[in-house]
């Protein structure tokens, strides 16, 4: 996990944004964040070709609403 979360505690520790920006840097293949992604942190996940957010779409009363925040272009 990249963030905090329950669901991924037993995994261990979160890796941290300088982890996964380093795995993504390291490997050919695409690496995508997980682990405790929510509004308010999903744009600190560089370098990954995208995000897991099962819980955060999961748990919106309105999806739509979500999936148009992680599309809007970057915070000014």
């Amino acid at each position: 996990p990249v963030f905090e979360t329950a669901s991924k505690r037993v995994y261990g520790p979160p890796v941290g944004v300088a982890a996964l920006e380093q795995a993504a840097l390291g490997w050919r293949i695409p690496v995508l964040a997980l682990g405790g992604i929510t509004l308010d942190n999903f744009r600190r996940c560089r370098g990954a070709a995208g995000i897991a957010a099962i819980r955060l779409l999961q748990n919106a009363a309105d999806p739509a609403a979500v999936v148009r925040a992680l599309r809007s272009g970057p915070e000014t």
